[in-house]
């Protein structure tokens, strides 16, 4: 994988640091939205009609599937539903998620930053197909009817790790910059693209700096940083499980600490907002699975906090007008209701 170096006058320069694909096993138990859409046949029979999920069931729409063939993307999806289904027993199923999971995130970085190696006739800044990919394989983990018992925890896991690990979720350290340099860690997550019963064309230009970012080492005026990019869904479930606390707590309290955590998401056309007030509040807006209740933001089990709760729900009439934002379209992933 080429990792990118940015000197501090803007020229880059092409670096080697190597693909830092890893394994990560948080076990997440969803509450799956069962849809049935109208699967055709394929992959010997081993899949069947019932299971997906409403944000899965997209996937079998036409420009999902045309972003699909057009990424070359699809070959990927093929072979993983092949070798899942010669799958004999879990340990297996797990061999194939694994090695899946961690090319479908090496494949969309590689895609991104190395546009000269790009097959297929879609433009290679698009996050899409990684998007699109991912559901399409946990979809058929969903769907999948294997010739071994297999419950639904079992399921879950398999699923959940394909999440984790095409999602850069991998808890490794930070890519080695050349030299001594008094290096700066530097973790950027992105999002998945949402809203997509409204453009199902939607993509997300905070995912595509994710991949575009991710091992990128970048020199500067002030020294050296080393960035580690990853990618969370748009599915208030996750954040509830905790995919953002367990995938960030290895570079907050762990043996790879980063100097900065910069979240970066999609908000309004024409304009770029900083958080001003952050509170522990979800406005309700609906996620990719068609879900959304107002509440105050649970707090995980097992993960480190205070009691109680710092920062607390921020409703709009609490913040000084002075510093409320001007009207517009809100980010529905703000933590901040307006």
């Amino acid at each position: 994988m080429s990792d990118r170096s940015t000197s501090g006058n803007g020229s880059v320069r092409p670096w080697r640091t190597g693909s830092r694909i890893a394994a990560s096993a948080l076990v997440l138990g969803p509450a799956l939205a069962l849809v049935t859409p109208a699967y055709a046949e394929r992959a010997d029979g081993c899949l069947g009609e019932e299971g997906a999920t409403v944000e899965e069931a997209r996937v079998e729409r036409e420009v999902p599937q045309e972003i699909l063939r057009g990424s070359g993307f699809d070959a990927s999806v093929d072979r993983f539903e092949e070798e899942l289904c010669a799958a004999s027993d879990l340990d297996g199923a797990s061999t194939v998620v694994r090695s899946h999971g961690d090319a479908l995130w090496r494949d969309a970085v590689q895609r991104v930053q190395a546009p000269g190696e790009v097959e297929g006739d879609l433009s290679a800044e698009d996050d899409r197909p990684l998007y699109w990919a991912r559901l399409s394989m946990t979809s058929a983990l969903h769907r999948w009817e294997p010739g071994f018992a297999l419950s639904g925890t079992e399921r879950a896991a398999l699923v959940a790790d394909l999440e984790r690990r095409s999602r850069g979720q991998d808890g490794e350290d930070f890519a080695e910059a050349p030299g001594d340099a008094d290096v700066k860690h530097v973790v950027v997550t992105g999002f998945d693209p949402f809203r997509l019963d409204d453009d199902i064309r939607q993509a997300n230009p905070s995912g595509a700096a994710a991949l575009a970012l991710d091992g990128a080492v970048l020199e500067t005026a002030d020294g050296v940083a080393v960035v580690k990019a990853m990618m969370y869904p748009v599915r208030w479930r996750d954040f509830t499980d905790g995919m953002v606390e367990q995938s960030l707590l290895p570079y907050y309290t762990g043996d790879h600490q980063a100097d900065a955590v910069i979240t970066v998401s999609q908000g309004s056309p024409g304009r770029f907002d900083l958080e001003a007030h952050n509170g522990a509040w979800r406005g309700g807006s609906e996620d990719n699975e068609a879900l959304g209740t107002p509440e105050i933001i649970p707090v995980p089990e097992g993960v480190p906090t205070v009691t109680p709760n710092p920062s607390g729900p921020t409703p709009p009439w609490t913040v000084p007008p002075s510093s409320r934002r001007p009207p517009g379209p809100p980010s529905p992933w703000s933590t901040t209701p307006r």
